[in-house]
């Protein structure tokens, strides 16, 4: 009698069995040479097949009786070739049954399994690689990578058990969804991909935009003090991005594999575009730091001395040399308060001075033979106050500080010395 098997089982969760079934090793089929052994061989063929590739945990009483089916039918060879080479065949057969009776090869047993879907339900977010700017050096960088490597990694194995589970069809023994699982796997692998190439996809788009907005042509020197000042304040504020985007190109080459070959091209270029910028221009940035000075004004030394007073709370930096200050201003106007009329007297003056910043102010330029504690800042501050007033200006009758703006940076020794150029207002 032929043994009977119909073992063809659907996934709980209504997955569909995979084609591309787990890979298990087979004995080869025995030659047949009795009449009983060919009759053997076309079922002993199919089941062995399906020993392999279904999950045979799910019912194994009916695997059992299919395995006794066959002895049984070995036992009564008359060839004794036949029953040596068959029973031998099904022993090993049965070997490959036992070893996914429990488990699946090399996933671990099956409460091993499901331990390994609900852990990585919350390793997934756990594990992602955190980060949201660009590194700031090449270390960082490295690591970075390293740790989009080692989670991608994960996610192939997280990837690789699904397969395993699906392949196997023993989801009756791996009770959960899997699909959730897959799909967030899935879509965390291709995150972690756009990660590095996002962060450096828009440092390079920040530096193709500064690239196409420079400056065209010579610019020229101002003549007098304000325009001066504008002039070097630009051919600064340019130098100082481009350093900053020179500090990050290597960094950003650590990052470009994960570009586009259009965008690591285009940061190729630049790079060039960057590092010529700078070397030509660091001698006209030494210049410009020796021109930038305090402007000659007619301030009195009451309003140095009032100004001073003003700062002297302020605990970022110092103050160094002497400060200078405009002629005051004085402006008239109506103002209700309260219901009655009066007449505002406002009177306000600019004051310049070198500040020596205990942290330098970004946008800083290093030059190569200067010490970053030898460039100074150059600022303008307004002071106001109300001689006269009603009832809401009365608090302000004290000197007050209004507009403070960083004009450029200047060399720390040349605290005291005065711009030739005319201070025009």
């Amino acid at each position: 009698m032929r043994p009977l098997f119909s073992l063809c089982l659907v996934l709980a969760t209504g997955m569909a069995a995979s084609d591309a079934a787990a890979e298990v090793d087979l004995p080869a089929l025995p030659t047949a040479n009795s009449g009983p052994a060919k009759s053997l061989d076309r079922d002993m063929r199919g089941f062995a097949n399906s020993v392999a590739h279904e999950c045979v945990a799910n019912n194994p009483a009916s695997w059992e009786a299919s395995f006794k089916s066959y002895e049984d039918a070995i036992a009564k060879f008359t060839d004794a070739n036949d029953k040596a080479a068959w029973t031998k065949y099904v022993s090993e057969v049965r070997a490959i049954y036992k070893s996914r009776l429990d488990g699946l090869p090399g996933q671990g047993t099956f409460p091993e399994i499901r331990a390994k879907h609900e852990q990585a339900k919350v390793d997934i977010t756990a594990k992602w690689p955190q980060a949201t700017e660009l590194p700031t050096d090449v270390a960082q960088a490295k690591q970075l990578v390293a740790r989009v490597a080692e989670y991608t990694a994960y996610l192939d194995g997280v990837l690789a058990t699904y397969k395993a589970v699906l392949d196997s069809r023993c989801n009756e023994k791996l009770t959960g969804n899997w699909w959730p699982l897959k799909n967030d796997a899935e879509s965390s692998k291709q995150q972690a991909r756009n990660l590095l190439s996002g962060l450096a996809s828009k440092e390079a788009d920040a530096i193709n935009r500064w690239v196409s907005n420079l400056p065209q042509g010579k610019q020229e020197p101002g003549k007098d003090w304000w325009t001066h000042i504008g002039y070097a304040g630009k051919v600064l504020h340019e130098v100082g991005k481009a350093q900053r985007f020179a500090a990050k190109l290597d960094i950003l080459h650590e990052l470009a594999p994960s570009l586009d070959a259009s965008k690591a091209a285009m940061l190729e270029k630049h790079t060039t575009v960057v590092r010529d910028y700078m070397a030509n221009n660091a001698p006209l940035i030494k210049q410009l730091l020796g021109e930038i000075l305090l402007p000659k004004l007619k301030g009195t030394a009451k309003q140095v001395a009032e100004f001073k007073k003003y700062m002297k709370d302020f605990d970022t930096g110092t103050i160094i040399g002497a400060p200078v200050a405009h002629k005051m201003t004085t402006s008239t106007f109506q103002e209700w308060d309260g219901g009655r009329k009066y007449t505002v007297v406002k009177k306000a003056y600019t004051n310049y001075y070198v500040w020596k910043p205990k942290q330098p102010a970004e946008g800083t330029p290093a030059i190569e033979g200067i010490a970053p504690d030898q460039i100074c800042e150059l600022w303008s501050r307004n002071l106001v106050s109300y001689d006269k007033g009603g009832p809401s200006h009365a608090p302000l009758k004290k000197w007050r500080g209004d507009q403070n703006i960083l004009q450029g940076f200047t060399l720390c020794a040349n605290k005291d010395k005065r711009s030739p150029l005319p201070y025009k207002d």
